[in-house]
């Protein structure tokens, strides 16, 4: 489990009518990991102590690698919409795509991963109330 602090600065491009307004937000994410967790109900960093465990056709370095960068930057994309309900009143959903450009470990030739980066897909949905 990695948990990140995250700045999106996105494009935020709004269209449509009075009462439905369409969304796409696009732009660059900067991310900083705040913690990495890691459950597992066996001792992954000694695969061998796993009785039954199929070793032949796998590869299980990356369970007892450390992560290396805890910065991350990529790109998002976001598509939804927001429904008013009252003048003051809306409704929104959203869909996010985020990949990162950055990789989380080591990446050299000689390294057990020549990429490692993340991607996500986010949904949000939000009630909103105007004050003024």
């Amino acid at each position: 489990t990695l948990t990140y602090i995250t700045l999106p600065l996105l494009t935020h491009i709004r269209f449509g009518t009075k009462r439905f307004k369409g969304i796409v937000n696009l732009g660059p994410d900067f991310s900083y990991m705040l913690s990495d967790n890691i459950s597992a109900n066996f001792n992954y960093r000694d695969i061998s102590s796993v009785s039954d465990f199929p070793k032949k056709p796998r590869m299980t370095q990356q369970l007892a690698i450390d992560v290396k960068n805890k910065f991350d930057y990529g790109i998002t994309l976001g598509v939804g919409g927001e429904y008013f309900l009252q003048p003051r009143q809306s409704v929104m959903l959203e869909a996010r795509l985020y990949y990162g450009l950055g990789n989380i470990f080591p990446a050299k030739k000689s390294d057990t991963f020549s990429a490692s980066r993340n991607i996500s897909i986010e949904f949000s949905a939000g009630y909103f109330f105007r004050l003024k």
